[in-house]
């Protein structure tokens, strides 16, 4: 009788598991994206390890490592170009368009160290604003969509763009 009563709440269990290891693994993956853009990567093969880490190949940088730092900070190594770190949940919920129809620049604004790059040498340099590399508009648009998700995932508004004059 109890075999018959636990069964399900163990597969349910699993279940639930699953869903939040599918979900953890698509922000992270979300997170890579975005992280890719913020510093001069070329690498584009993503393989995800676990929920917190992950890594880029397949470019001129070797591996390039990307870990969860906590549920909405994560960072970005390259043993080329150093890293970065953002932490999502400083980051406002609205982001800035720089540059002309057919490349842009996407601009977060935030607190003062919701972006913080990760110098080779040298101490940790953190500011307000994450500026992402520029992009073609098939990229922006998909960029968008992953910084979206994570400032919801983040516990933030939805990301809304601000056109600058």
């Amino acid at each position: 009788m109890r075999a018959v009563l636990i069964l399900p709440l163990v597969l349910c269990l699993i279940s639930l598991a699953e869903a939040a290891s599918r979900r953890d693994s698509r922000t992270l993956t979300q997170a890579a994206y975005v992280l890719r853009h913020a510093l001069p990567i070329t690498a584009t093969k993503l393989k995800v390890l676990t929920a917190d880490r992950a890594l880029l190949t397949s470019g001129d940088d070797g591996v390039v490592i990307v870990t969860r730092i906590n549920h909405c900070s994560y960072s970005i190594m390259s043993n080329r170009v150093g890293g970065y770190r953002i932490n999502f949940s400083r980051l406002n919920g609205t982001f800035e368009r720089e540059g002309a129809a057919e490349s842009a620049r996407i601009v977060l604004p935030g607190n003062s160290d919701a972006a913080c790059s990760l110098p080779l040498d040298g101490p940790d340099q953190c500011a307000s604003t994450v500026r992402l590399k520029s992009v073609s508009p098939q990229q922006e648009a998909t960029l968008l969509a992953g910084v979206t998700y994570l400032l919801d995932q983040g516990g933030r508004a939805s990301a809304a763009p601000v056109d600058r004059p």
